[in-house]
């Protein structure tokens, strides 16, 4: 328990290096502040929880058992990808519209919720597209077990595609943050010499190299030392996969929206989340897709978990297509999504409801 509670100071830590390593990289690259939250924070702290299912895979492959049942990857690989984006669609966005509500109320933060409409309404789009698509595919191959693999590796190169033209349109304009509103350089302040107005680059990179490899560290911890307390309770290996696994890979993304959140910058916070939710819909689906046996019950937990953090996604989404912001207190649905979630696992450990549990497929 020490351990875990250690690696989630080191998370901490971590997080906060990112986020200020993270600002003055977009500002030398003269990145748009919804290019740095969705793009460079999004994807710097998915690596964690992206490197879990690859790693899995690689295991498999070297046992030959890549597509077995009993395979590592089908339990921990396939949790991973499909509980990430939930997390993000649910907790995520719950945990923001907590730490609004209570920087305001202690007025730390008197502004109200304020993004940019466009960056974000873009951002879930392209999530409840790409999401659909690769939990569609995997309840689809449940119905059809004899569908061409090849539809499988169409639909991963298709889903690489749609993050490209992602990419091509969250670079394409926005409001670039100044210097004077970020803060000094965290591995130039113990240095003399070094501005800290004007970091040199190379020493924001080594801070943003830094503050990777310690989320790294401090989720890998994390998840060794909660796994077998987990597995030691009677818990399948992908629901331990589906909740503990994320939960802690996406701490980073928690973590940094909470820090933005608190000091008025929304719409890092919000595109830091979106923007990953982007990216893991598309590249550890695709992984899943090819290398994985992508089939999905109706009743499994994995499908419901896409279920939910889609429907997470979808509530945010309406509201932006509404009045194009984001309401705080849609955020807050989020909570009563995982909530929800966490109840009917619960119902099935229980005994009281089955679900389809078990690697690939539940038939």
């Amino acid at each position: 328990m020490l351990f875990a509670l250690g690696s989630l100071v080191l998370i901490l830590i971590a997080a906060e290096l990112f986020t200020n390593a993270v600002e003055w990289l977009g500002l030398r690259l003269k990145l748009a502040e919804g290019a740095v939250g969705s793009v460079l924070a999004a994807v710097g702290t998915a690596l964690p929880e992206t490197v879990i299912p690859m790693v899995a895979i690689i295991v498999d492959a070297a046992r030959h058992e890549l597509f077995s049942p009993a395979g590592r990857a089908q339990s921990v690989g396939l949790g991973a990808i499909v509980g990430a984006p939930f997390m993000l669609g649910t907790l995520a966005f719950f945990v923001v519209g907590v730490t609004y509500f209570i920087s305001h109320r202690a007025g730390s933060r008197p502004s109200p919720f304020d993004v940019d409409g466009p960056v974000i309404r873009h951002d879930i789009e392209f999530f409840l597209i790409a999401f659909s698509l690769g939990a569609g595919a995997g309840l689809l191959r449940y119905y059809w077990p004899a569908m061409p693999h090849s539809l499988n590796w169409i639909l991963a190169f298709s889903l690489i595609a749609v993050y490209l033209v992602y990419l091509r349109r969250v670079f394409g304009g926005g409001k670039t943050a100044e210097a004077a509103d970020l803060g000094a350089l965290h591995f130039g302040r113990p240095l003399p010499w070094v501005d800290e107005r004007n970091p040199h680059q190379r020493l924001i990179l080594l801070q943003f190299a830094g503050a990777i490899a310690l989320m790294f560290l401090g989720a890998r911890v994390f998840v060794e030392h909660l796994g077998p307390l987990a597995l030691a309770l009677g818990v399948h290996p992908l629901i331990l996969a589906l909740l503990i696994v994320p939960v802690a890979t996406e701490l980073p993304e928690k973590f940094n929206s909470v820090l933005w959140v608190s000091r008025g910058k929304d719409t890092l916070a919000m595109g830091n989340i979106s923007g990953a939710m982007v990216f893991q819909s598309t590249f550890p689906v695709s992984l899943g897709l090819v290398f994985l046996s992508w089939s999905f019950a109706p009743l499994s937990p994995a499908l419901l978990s896409a279920v939910f953090g889609l429907l997470g996604a979808l509530v945010v989404y309406v509201g932006l297509r509404r009045t194009n912001e984001v309401n705080p207190y849609a955020l807050l649905i989020g909570g009563a999504l995982y909530l929800g979630y966490l109840a009917l696992i619960a119902l099935h450990l229980l005994g009281v409801i089955t679900l389809a549990v078990g690697p690939a497929a539940a038939h």
